[in-house]
């Protein structure tokens, strides 16, 4: 995957989701090929992104759909 450097912002809402049992993490799309899903798992619910992203995009996806999670129940 691509390199990423997590600001605390990041840090902060990912432990936030962790706390909320919502798990957002990238699953490679198959062995050796350099796309990912985003897989998001909220209260044991399983859904996959229905686009795959590439390794420069994917922890950008990621933390996205984090923050969509955050803000949208973190109230």
């Amino acid at each position: 995957m691509g390199p990423y450097k997590a600001t605390q912002e990041d840090l902060d809402i990912r432990m936030w989701c962790f706390r909320n049992s919502i798990s957002v993490v990238p699953v490679q799309v198959k062995y050796g090929k350099r796309q990912w899903y985003v897989e998001i798992s909220v209260n044991g619910k399983i859904n996959m992104s229905p686009q795959a992203y590439s390794h420069l995009d994917i922890w950008n996806k990621v933390l996205e759909f984090r923050k969509y999670y955050y803000n949208k129940y973190a109230k």
